[in-house]
């Protein structure tokens, strides 16, 4: 776990940071909104191997679940359950929706976690972006951006990494990519593909087997830049990428002595729970430059197939599929897979840079058909399955329209107004049919009627700013964002369908850069009303969705870089979140004042970076961090179906250095300097507490070339 904080990121002569946040190109600190953004090259110096790496990064991001690859992403503190349906924080490639919004395609358990060695940046946007980017964007955005063709250079990079987790397994990376254009000004290609293969550090017991949670991902990606004219530019692409753990990284806990079961790093489990994603997208994006204005269409089609399989035997719809077997069944487990089909277009006008007006107008359209396989699977001795206790068949269409507008005007040369509304039209389909044995002692069994449901949706952002100077600004924002309800499963006692829950996000910010560049400091203070919350509910280990009353989470996040002296640079960021419950939830067994799962009330980190001469030609670098994530709740108290688990807070503190010479890097690296059993995510929903763990201390070697 790299605990490392971005410095500012040479995108600009000047070292500032272009991000496009608000779709078109801007400095961050003009952005009216709270966001960090870490350009590749600094995402490639800090060795950052996915999301779980990212939550270091952000003030205000933490991830909740039991695999590196397949956690719920939570911004300041919008969820009420670890193991959330749909995402309440969206994600975005190239500016185009991954992953589903429907509630039965497992778009929030399992976001896409992109392998960053080929990105030109990552933004994460703080506060709902309904407006611009619309549903289940209530805690805000994570905005993967890749490496563009270049029409004119041939440029790229190849690096092999290894790994070793100390009393666990050894791990190592393949990563290339290049660059070059076919017709200079005119036509270019990107190609780069990667492997990466994680160790695993935990064991299993039970099955005697060793480093059960090693995790192997690969993939590739393919651009073609089109420039047939100076006006007119058309990108291609296709992307593809698999991940692939055998269990996850959770330890079973016992939830009165708050210790591990067997030992701190055994599962001790009777099964594997193994996690399988596979990824495809296809896009096209054109921008036509019609003199004052630019017409952008972004095209896209993409397929997502995620797999998870829990251990369920403590459940109570386990033990019955363990009587119901009459003792040819030792266990239960609970499979389920999503797979989403998922078009975008999107259709926008922007004004052109310069003068007071800034504006933007489009319309946008998705269609997403899913399958959801849910079982409940009883398994004999030698661990294969023997009975199909329970089948749900679940497959489910979502449509969304939506037009929106933004514009931003300087009423003087440091005063700006801005502001946006977003007009959403979402329709669902979903059928459901039922199967099995047990199926028929719960009484659901049968091919049900399709359901329907549809929402219209109004959210809404403004802002104003004032540039104190001419790189300082204060600004003040206010925002909304919804995520989509839906048609229910079909449960004895439980309603057909449940609501869209919404918010609105109130927020102050300062950002600066100071010391001509040296330093940098940023700020926000908000204030979040949320309402109708989605809640998950269980009935005898079933899983079913409803809706809450209130809930207010309220915080500070900061964060500031200084380079006090040539070649050392010192980081900080840290966050507050108070996100707490308005008014008790019966369906949770959940009081009021309780705070919200998964979030710590401050987490924090430090980091120091020294780079120096060290012979002809040599740099040599080195750095040190320390991340420190607070105590979590997993649950909430007086809960029967989920109880509660108080995580203990973690400090991680993480070494490297290397040296560069004529393009090439060798680094060294340890993390987890100090082997902390640090507790990262956890869940309590399938008859034990689940709690993740961090690797242990792991040792490093990495070699990259660039050219």
């Amino acid at each position: 776990m790299l605990a490392l904080l971005p410095m500012p990121a040479l995108a600009q002569d000047d070292g500032e940071i272009v991000v496009t946040a608000q779709k078109r190109a801007e400095r961050a600190i003009d952005v009216p909104g709270a966001l960090t953004a870490i350009d590749g090259d600094r995402l490639a110096a800090l060795g950052v191997a996915g999301t779980q790496d990212l939550a270091a990064l952000a003030p205000g991001l933490t991830l909740a679940g039991t695999n590196r690859a397949a956690s719920s992403l939570i911004l300041r503190g919008i969820t009420t359950s670890s193991m959330a349906a749909s995402a309440s924080v969206g994600v975005v490639v190239d500016g185009i929706p991954a992953g589903s919004s429907s509630t039965f395609a497992l778009g929030g358990a399992v976001p896409l976690d992109i392998n960053p060695f080929d990105l030109e940046r990552v933004e994460v946007l703080r506060g709902p972006q309904g407006t611009l980017y619309g549903a289940s964007t209530l805690g805000g955005l994570l905005s993967y951006v890749t490496k563009a063709p270049s029409l004119t250079a041939t440029d790229g990079a190849v690096g092999l990494s290894t790994q070793v987790a100390e009393g666990g397994g050894w791990g190592f990376a393949a990563r290339a990519a290049i660059s070059t254009p076919i017709a200079t000004d005119v036509a270019g290609i990107r190609l780069s593909g990667f492997y990466d293969r994680l160790p695993g550090y935990l064991d299993n017991s039970v099955l005697g087997a060793k480093n059960v949670n090693r995790n192997n991902s690969y993939g590739g990606r393919a651009a073609l830049r089109l420039k047939p004219a100076e006006t007119l530019s058309v990108t291609l692409a296709a992307q593809a990428q698999v991940l692939n753990r055998r269990s996850n990284d959770a330890v079973p806990y016992d939830f009165a002595t708050r210790r591990p079961i067997a030992g701190e790093r055994d599962q001790a489990l009777p099964n594997f729970e193994p996690y399988h994603q596979r990824f495809r997208l296809l896009s096209a994006l054109v921008d036509w430059d019609l003199g004052g204005v630019t017409l952008t269409s972004q095209s896209s089609w993409q397929r997502i197939r995620s797999a998870n399989n829990y251990d369920y035997s403590l459940t109570p719809l386990g033990m019955g599929v363990i009587l119901l077997g009459g003792g040819a069944i030792a266990g239960a487990r609970l499979p389920f897979s999503a797979t989403t089909h998922k078009f975008v277009q999107e259709v926008r006008l922007s004004s052109a840079d310069g003068g007071p007006l800034h504006w933007m107008i489009g319309a946008f359209h998705t269609d997403e058909d899913s399958f959801l396989d849910q079982r409940v699977v009883g398994y004999g001795a030698d661990l294969k399955p023997a009975l199909d206790a329970l089948v749900f068949a679940v497959p489910t269409n979502l449509r969304e329209n939506a037009v929106f507008a933004n514009l931003s005007y300087a009423l003087s040369d440091r005063l700006t107004i801005g502001g946006g509304l977003r007009y959403s039209d979402s329709r669902q389909r979903f059928a459901e049919t039922v199967s099995g044995p047990m199926a028929s002692v719960l009484g659901i069994e049968g091919a049900f009627p399709a359901v329907r449901s549809s929402e219209d949706v109004l959210t809404y952002s403004a802002s104003i700013q004032y540039r104190v100077g001419d790189d300082a600004n204060i600004y003040a924002r206010a925002a909304s964002g919804y995520r989509p309800g839906g048609p229910n499963l079909v449960l004895p006692g439980i309603a057909e369908r449940f609501k869209a829950d919404r918010l609105d996000n109130y927020e102050v910010g300062y950002k600066a850069r100071f010391a001509d560049g040296l330093g940098s400091i940023d700020i926000a203070a908000f204030y979040i009303d949320y309402r109708d919350i989605q809640l998950t509910g269980s009935l005898g280990g079933l899983l079913y969705f409803t809706n809450g009353k209130s809930a207010t989470s309220k915080g500070v996040e900061a964060s500031a870089n200084f380079t006090p002296t040539p070649g050392l640079s010192l980081a900080v960021n840290a966050a507050y979140t108070d996100a707490s419950l308005n008014a008790a939830v019966p369906e949770l067994e959940a009081r009021k004042g309780e705070r919200l799962p998964a979030t710590p009330r401050f987490a924090g980190s430090v980091n120091a970076d020294y780079r120096w001469a060290a012979g002809d030609g040599i740099e040599a670098f080195g750095r040190a961090a320390l991340r420190y994530i607070g105590r979590r709740p997993v649950s909430f108290d007086a809960s029967t179906t989920s109880p509660q688990f108080m995580m203990k807070a973690a400090t991680l503190v993480d070494l490297r250095a290397g040296i560069e010479q004529g393009g090439y890097e060798i680094a060294l690296q340890v993390t987890n300097l100090f082997d902390a059993q640090a507790q990262m995510y956890g869940t309590t929903t399938y008859g034990h507490a689940n709690i993740s763990i961090a690797p242990p201390r792991s040792y490093g070697l990495s070699v990259t070339k660039r050219f």
